[in-house]
């Protein structure tokens, strides 16, 4: 579109081909949607064009349409390019992804790991046999040790014990990269002196 708002090309095209488009209107303006998988498309664009992340919901046009394709949004977020009208969605530098990804994996095994001692307790439930909350700690774990059980049960909670030992090593390193990435960045040491931030929290 140029500055008059004429159209000066339409193109669809896969995402594969998008370095391509960048090369061809290198040095021009362009706006995307900060959909859920914005940043390869991001990182493409913006190696040869002046990206402007959209944030579509504060973007009322775009949000309140009540037609919307993929061809009218295309047209109405260079419309409101042109005219300075969007709103900006906050683009983080990498490292700030890559962080967050660590957090995201420590957070889904540590949801996994207290699935499988759900399932250890629901060995001792169905067994009947009492137990104290600390029951995976060094002193749960001679309970355990010790607990009369039949084979078949005395397997499966063996089984589980040994997922359970698996995900403590994996969560303990995430969480070391977690603390190395936090002590490489000033913003996350200055968020960490907020008390009640810790370091699977600033990200």
């Amino acid at each position: 579109m140029d500055d008059d708002g004429n159209l000066q090309d339409e193109i669809r095209l896969p995402n594969d081909r998008l370095s391509e488009l960048a090369e061809q209107y290198a040095g021009g303006e362009a706006a995307i949607e900060a959909s859920g998988h914005y940043r390869p498309v991001y990182e493409m664009l913006n190696e040869h064009l002046d990206v402007t992340l959209v944030n579509s919901s504060k973007n009322r046009v775009i949000a309140d349409a009540t037609v919307k394709t993929d061809r009218i949004d295309a047209k109405r977020l260079a419309h409101m390019l042109r005219a300075d009208m969007l709103a900006e969605s906050y683009v983080p530098s990498d490292e700030i992804p890559q962080g967050a990804d660590l957090v995201r994996t420590r957070k889904s095994l540590v949801e996994e790991r207290t699935a499988e001692k759900n399932r250890v307790r629901a060995v001792l439930k169905r067994t009947d046999n009492a137990y104290d909350s600390e029951l995976f700690g060094p002193t749960g774990r001679e309970f355990l040790a010790e607990l009369s059980l039949n084979d078949a049960d005395r397997t499966i909670v063996e089984a589980h014990l040994s997922v359970i030992d698996e995900y403590d090593k994996q969560i303990e390193r995430l969480e070391k990269k977690i603390e190395e990435k936090a002590l490489e960045s000033p913003a996350a040491q200055r968020l960490l002196s907020i008390p009640g931030v810790g370091q699977s929290t600033y990200l």
